[in-house]
Parts: structure tokens; sequence; C-alpha cells
């Protein structure tokens, strides 16, 4: 099979049997989009519908490469995550019998068999990306989407062996996770103003702890709002219904400040903007009346982020104060696995490492000689 059908088969298995986001489709997308540029410059078997391991030969030019027309596969619509992955994804001729199917003998110029890659040729396309300035995590990532795909493979039985296994991925430093102090998070919900739009998309971002694309995809009915009570002795009773990665559902408390943003702003800003769009069910709304884009909810942190002083401030930082604070308040890991919506707790407990700092305070606080 050619390296351009397996690559469209398995985006489509990421879509439809696993449930990715689109997001996650998306960056998938790309990683495997260089990818197939990699392996068409390496000229493999590329010739033909011969076995693996030749060097490319003739008919090898004259068309683009396999990942032409891949950038705009769109797997943020709604359609399949093979749509509009361009024609030289199929080779000329091609039956269109299926999601990535190849007639007999058709070549696609630049797309070599799949089973022609070796580990040689991984570990050159990890070196390229080094070699191109690319970030450790970043590189990481690439390469955890081109593993992903190798062992689809593999365990589909379309090639014999997974060469990306034995491929040892990239090192990677653990760093901290940035995070707010309380009061830094205070002076940048102060610093919204008069925008309950923004004030309650940062609300929502830390006193729930979702993620920018979770609390983006909010519906009106996914919000539970309680009687907030008479005060702080009284736990909160507002609740907010949050879809996660893979489809997971997760319920998760909101705090009174967060759900007094929240309904002020469904009282006096959001009916007007729902207006100017026809209506939507979305909670959260941009001027034009349709649901508050990625980009949008970004400027609007960052913005937020500018006037309160504070550098570097996106909705991932909200979420990692959310865990962090909720840690360093006593609360149990597991407790903070669920509201967060990780996996596995392994995830969850980069929040739990130490700082430099904290180990000074413990260290000066608790060492008979510390001063």
């Amino acid at each position: 099979m050619r390296t351009a059908a397996a690559v469209r088969r398995y985006l489509t298995h990421l879509r439809v049997e696993r449930a990715l986001s689109a997001a996650t489709l998306a960056a998938y997308t790309a990683d495997l989009a260089r990818y197939l540029d990699h392996l068409g410059a390496s000229r493999l078997n590329c010739a033909g519908a011969g076995g693996a391991g030749g060097a490319g030969g003739a008919g090898s030019a004259g068309v683009g490469p396999a990942s032409a027309g891949l950038a705009s596969a769109g797997p943020a619509s709604a359609g399949p995550a093979n749509a509009g992955l361009g024609e030289s994804w199929r080779g000329s001729g091609s039956s269109g019998t299926g999601p990535g199917d190849l007639g007999p003998g058709e070549t696609g110029s630049g797309d070599p068999e799949l089973a022609a890659v070796t580990p040689a040729v991984i570990e050159g396309f990890r070196e390229r990306l080094a070699a191109d300035g690319l970030a450790a995590a970043s590189v990481a990532r690439t390469m955890a989407s081109v593993r992903g795909l190798h062992r689809f493979a593999f365990l589909e039985g379309w090639t014999q062996s997974d060469p990306a296994g034995e491929v040892a991925p990239p090192k990677t430093s653990a760093r901290l996770p940035k995070a707010l102090t309380t009061g830094q998070v205070e002076a940048l919900i102060a610093a919204t103003g008069e925008d309950l739009t923004a004030r309650a998309l940062v609300e929502l971002l830390y006193g729930a702890g979702a993620r920018v694309s979770e609390v983006l995809q909010l519906d009106v009915d996914d919000l539970g709002l309680g009687d907030r009570g008479a005060g702080a002795q009284v736990p909160p009773s507002a609740w907010v219904r949050v879809v996660g990665k893979g489809g997971k559902e997760r319920i998760v408390p909101m705090g009174g400040c967060a759900q007094a943003a929240v309904e002020s702003y469904l009282v006096r800003e959001r009916p007007a903007r729902v207006a100017r769009g026809g209506g939507t069910p979305a909670l959260l709304v941009g001027r034009r009346g349709r649901r508050l884009t990625r980009q949008a909810a970004f400027e609007l942190v960052r913005s937020a982020g500018e006037a309160a002083g504070l550098e570097g401030v996106s909705p991932h930082t909200l979420r990692h104060s959310f865990a962090t604070h909720l840690l360093q308040g006593g609360a149990d890991i597991r407790v903070v696995q669920e509201l967060l919506g990780h996996a596995s707790v392994t995830t969850t407990q980069i929040y739990t490492k130490v700082t430099p700092d904290q180990l000074r305070e413990v260290y000066a606080a608790a060492h008979p000689r510390a001063l």
C-alpha cells in the first residue's frame, strides 16, 4: 500500500473510531503531511507497484508531492478526515473504490510503498525535524504521529513489520507548566473590565479547568446554574458538562464567581450578540453572532493579560493554574485528574513537581542550619 493511501485511512480511523477532536486531527494532518514530503524526497520505491525497498525510478516525475492538498483536508469540518486531500494523493486514474485506494499498478510520484520505509528513513526524518529548528516538544509530537501511522498499518496487516517501533522517541525535558499566582489570576479577571464575554471566558477557563476547545464547544444547555446560596460556606451547586478528548464527558463544578460571571454574560451581553447571527445554541458568542472562535478566545485572554501587566498568558495557562492551585490547596490528585479529564494520573502528576522556589522555602523553614 502506498503511504498516501495509508495516511488517508489512518486519518479516517482517528476521526471515526477514536473520535479525536478537530484540533487534534489538524495536528496529525500537518505532521503526516511533513512526513510524506520527507518520504517523497527520500526516493524510496515510488516507481511502480513492486515490492518494498527499491529506489525511485522512472515515472517519478511530473506529479506533485504525495502530501499535496493535505493541508486543505479540513479535519474540523463535518466531512470525512480524507476530504479534500487532493488528487495527488490518489495518483492518476484512481478507481476511487474507497478512502485512499489506488488501482492496480498506480504509482503516484513521490508516494512510496509503505513497506519500503525502514527505521533508518524514520530516523532521518527525526534528524531533519531537529535540523529545521523545531522545538523538542514539536519533534516528539510529530514522531508520535509517525509511530501511530506505522503501528496502525502493522496491526491492519498492510506491512509485515513496524519500522517506527525500532526508532527511539526523542527525549524532551520535563518542564514545569506555567501557572499564575492567585493574585495574578485576580488581576487578569479584573482586567477584562466591562467585556462580559471575556470575563465569562476567563472565569470558565480558570473555574472549571477546561481546555479552551472544551469551553468553546459548550452550549447553553451544558450549564447547570443552581442557587449560589448565602456565601462561601455553601458548596457550589452549579456545574458544567464538558466533552473532552475522545468524546469523553465529565461534569465539573462551577464556583460562585464563575457562575456570577456567566449569568451576567447570559443576561446582559449574549442576547444582543445572538440576535446578530440569527440564533445559536453556543454559550460563548462572538460579536457577529456566531460561536466564539479559538483565535478570538486567545486574543481575549492575551489582551486581558497585557492589561494586567502579565506576559505570555494563554487559555492553557489558566488550566495549569486551576490544577496547581487545587493541589496546593490540598486536593487529592485523583480528584484533580477527574476534573481535568486526564486519561492517566501520570499526566496530572506534572503539577506535583516541586519548583526551585518551593525547595528553598521548605529548606529555609525546616533545616536547623539554613540561616
